[in-house]
């Protein structure tokens, strides 16, 4: 086909022009290239401004209405530590019925040391009376002058809160009130009945059933304090006000309590509905300043950095960037060539070291476990009892030691043969592992005997314990013609250790043996305990 000869010009361009079009030409002049960078990096940064400017509006107020969650969430766990204090000392009724003035004194005042609940007021000891429920233990001691035998059913809203906690058999949380000292702080009264009967129902709580009443005198700005004492709570109401409203009676609905910034303009503010046990407080927080938009706030903002970054970054490499492409494609597949080789190395030697940490870690616990009766050998009972000398040496509480001795276990081998007497060995240490406590430590000391460390005792609770294994030993009636009773028993020996942090253990090992050796001289089927 051939060409239209009214195409023939246009179709045949200059040789002159041909040979340097104008790209070329263009890039002669060195001034281009530069120009056009600047105008792409110009666009890029105005473009990622607008964008970033609202992305950072846009998670302010994402982050305002994360704020009320968290301050509500701060504030509930704040309550729930001065109530596991009430749990706790509870517990230690339930456990051992009754406490005696010293001791509650003791133990409460070891939980607000070690614990966060310092800005409690008060925890008391209240009892009923004849005429009233009168504070009769109060901790600490400075706040006995004034608590110590006041009424507490003198004060309406704490005898509700009183009346609601003999119904439900748990913890309430009373009206707030005032402090009475002619400041705005409030208080709050946390209650739970102690009963004769543990595990009374709700229904079964009656007067005559009630052994006292434990309360915790709390103040509501110590409260806040506490919620909002972490740096990350601080910066979150820097610029907020937080205001707490007691809603139970919606009638009487009024802030009792405020956090952070003074004055609470009309800003909108995020609501969230905490439950404080039986009654329901309100947490409102509310913006109550606005950003100053200075020049030094301007440059400040993310978007304004992150588009003078983007405009330099493209001003200064785009002009090199064409020049150093093909060799940074090179050095590009070169470094991912080994980079992979690398990756595959460290991934092989990844795996070596976790089948060696497995095997290092099976055969710790091999070295600490006694392969018959699978508890703790002898080795791994030493380590913990160096741990609990140490442990006691710091919090002043004393450990106990229980040995026990499986009864005429050589006349029950020879009768029934070694085979039974190993599953005999078996039940027995499962019996005593039972009946331990979870942060206690039974080990098979050698042979036929058998050691508990338990820790954080007395010398009630240990012997208590000691008995318990001896009884349900019996109780469990292994048939051994050889014993007094035909069944299997043990002899315990028992003793408590010292609070000094250097005392050598050995001695409690010891005084145990002995108290081992006099249940069996006096009769077997015993446990014997010296302090």
């Amino acid at each position: 086909m051939k060409t239209p000869k009214s195409l023939e010009p246009r179709l045949a361009w200059p040789r002159a022009y041909n040979e340097a079009p104008m790209w070329a030409r263009l890039r002669q002049n060195h001034l281009v290239v530069p120009v056009l960078v600047l105008l792409l990096g110009i666009a890029v940064a105005v473009f990622t401004w607008l964008t970033t400017s609202r992305n950072e509006a846009f998670r302010r107020e994402l982050a305002f209405d994360g704020v009320g969650q968290r301050n509500a969430r701060r504030i509930t766990e704040a309550v729930e530590e001065r109530a596991d204090l009430l749990r706790q000392v509870r517990a230690l009724y339930v456990a051992d019925g009754d406490v005696g003035e010293e001791r509650f004194m003791r133990f409460v005042g070891e939980l607000m040391l070690t614990g966060r609940t310092k800005s409690t007021s008060v925890v008391m000891f209240a009892v009923p009376r004849e005429g009233g429920i009168f504070a009769d233990v109060v901790m600490p001691a400075r706040a006995a002058t004034r608590w110590s035998g006041v009424d507490m059913l003198a004060d309406v809203a704490f005898a509700d809160a009183l009346e609601r906690s003999l119904t439900r058999a748990d913890i309430t949380a009373s009206a707030p009130i005032s402090t009475g000292t002619g400041d705005e702080d409030m208080l709050t009264l946390l209650a739970v009945p102690v009963f004769k009967r543990p595990g009374a129902a709700p229904s079964e709580a009656r007067g005559s059933e009630v052994v006292g009443y434990l309360v915790a005198i709390v103040s509501v700005d110590a409260l806040l304090d506490d919620a909002f004492a972490d740096i990350h709570a601080l910066e979150d109401v820097r610029h907020h006000a937080v205001s707490v409203t007691d809603v139970s009676d919606t009638s009487a609905a009024v802030p009792f309590a405020s956090f952070g910034a003074e004055a609470i303009d009309a800003t909108p503010a995020t609501r969230e509905v905490i439950h404080v046990f039986d009654r329901s407080w309100s947490v409102d927080t509310k913006r109550v300043t606005v950003d100053e938009q200075t020049i030094s706030d301007f440059l400040q903002r993310p978007s304004t950095t992150l588009s003078a970054c983007i405009f330099l970054v493209v001003t200064l490499c785009a002009h090199i960037a064409y020049a150093l492409n093909r060799q940074r494609a090179l050095v590009q597949k070169e470094v991912e060539s080994r980079t992979s080789e690398l990756r595959q190395k460290n991934l092989l030697l990844e795996r070596h070291e976790r089948e060696l940490a497995k095997v290092n870690l099976k055969l710790l616990e091999q070295s600490h476990t006694d392969p018959l009766t699978e508890l703790m050998n002898r080795r791994g009972f030493e380590e913990h009892l160096e741990q609990e000398r140490q442990r006691t040496g710091r919090t002043g509480v004393p450990y106990g030691l229980l040995i026990f001795d499986v009864d005429n276990f050589k006349s029950f081998n020879d009768h029934y043969g070694h085979v039974a007497g190993d599953e005999v060995l078996k039940r027995v240490a499962h019996i005593i592992y039972g009946e331990a406590r979870r942060i206690d430590c039974v080990a098979r000391f050698g042979g036929e005997e058998f050691v508990i460390l338990a820790s954080a005792t007395d010398a009630v609770g240990l012997l208590a314990l000691g008995e318990r294994v001896r009884e349900r030993i019996q109780e469990a009636a292994i048939p051994h013609v050889k014993s007094p009773l035909e069944v299997v028993t043990v002899s315990g020996g028992g003793a408590l250790s010292k609070v000094d942090a250097e005392h050598d253990p050995k001695p409690v090992l010891e005084i145990a043996d002995r108290c081992l050796y006099e249940a069996k001289a006096t009769g077997k089927n015993r446990v014997v305990m010296r302090m």
